[in-house]
């Protein structure tokens, strides 16, 4: 730094703006007795826009960071952050009982002495879910004995059944559940006067 007297100088002297840039003063600009100065020889609006040129530079650099931090996710995530919408196959006591993309409706026949009315299918027919014990299953029987299938069912231990997929053949009929404690779920299915069987 240099200390002038009171008279123009030849040259640009730079001073500094409150967020950092470099300015400078215009020439023959009349500095006061003592006052520190420096002389530069790069112009006022040269010497701003280097200093808006770096923060612009800066900025772009914090944004393409944070897009390689987002890119680096997706890719850990197997390319996509979006859920699946696929449903996940019904599995009771190991065995798939039913694998497709819509979500069926399970009836749950496990709770002994009462009574269930189904009034729809779900897909693949009816899917009845007849113990949660895998050591330990139920029998089921239908009436009238040739109104529904059973189409698959999930073996137990003892040599009952777990759970079992039904394809009805008649709009209405009944299907007991028997317990290994000796008690039944009933459950009475009516599909309605509009009732089509399915093709097997």
């Amino acid at each position: 730094m240099t200390n002038h007297g009171s008279r123009p100088l030849d040259a640009w002297t730079r001073t500094r703006c409150p967020d950092g840039c470099v300015l400078s003063s215009p020439k023959h600009e009349s500095v006061r007795m003592g006052e520190p100065t420096s002389i530069i020889t790069r112009p006022r609006v040269m010497v701003y826009r280097s200093c808006r040129t770096v923060r612009r530079s800066i900025a772009g650099l914090a944004l393409l960071a944070s897009l390689a931090v987002v890119v680096s996710s997706l890719t850990a995530c197997g390319g996509s952050s979006m859920p699946s919408n696929a449903a996940s196959p019904w599995v009771v006591c190991g065995t798939t009982l039913m694998n497709s993309a819509a979500h069926p409706s399970v009836t749950d026949a496990t709770t002994p002495a009462r009574t269930i009315r189904v009034g729809n299918e779900t897909v693949g027919g009816i899917a009845l879910l007849t113990s949660r014990d895998c050591d330990h299953g139920a029998v089921l029987s239908i009436t009238p004995s040739g109104a529904a299938l059973v189409t698959k069912s999930a073996p137990t231990k003892d040599g009952a059944i777990a759970g079992a997929t039904i394809s009805p053949r008649r709009a209405q009929f009944t299907i007991t559940v028997r317990h290994t404690d000796g008690t039944a779920t009933v459950v009475k299915v009516d599909l309605g006067a509009n009732f089509k069987p399915r093709a097997l």
